[in-house]
């Protein structure tokens, strides 16, 4: 079963369609650069993306997840009393060096 909604939002038409009890999209139009259309289709075409579709949502949500984790990392440079000082990255260089030997 299919269901459709539409919603008027800053000035733009959103439809939003419900397949069955499990998925629900927003359909929207969007705009893009040449060479990121072309990517993406390329991207589609050698099979790693099952569709443009699934291609900008991926791209959307890996903007999402970085800027959810620039936050955390501006959460935790306020706490630690931000970055490391010149002594903290030398022992840091030491331990990655000794590291490496192994």
């Amino acid at each position: 079963m299919r269901r459709v909604a539409s919603l008027e939002a800053r000035g733009r038409r959103l439809v939003t369609v419900w397949y069955g009890k499990s998925m629900t999209v927003t359909k929207v139009t969007v705009s893009l650069d040449p060479t990121v259309a072309e990517r993406a289709r390329r991207d589609v075409a050698e099979g790693k993306a099952k569709s443009l579709s699934a291609w900008l949502n991926d791209a959307g949500r890996a903007r999402v997840e970085g800027d959810e984790l620039a936050e955390v990392l501006a959460e935790l440079f306020d706490q630690t009393g931000g970055p490391l000082t010149e002594e903290e990255l030398a022992r840091a260089r030491q331990r990655l060096a000794l590291a490496e030997r192994r």
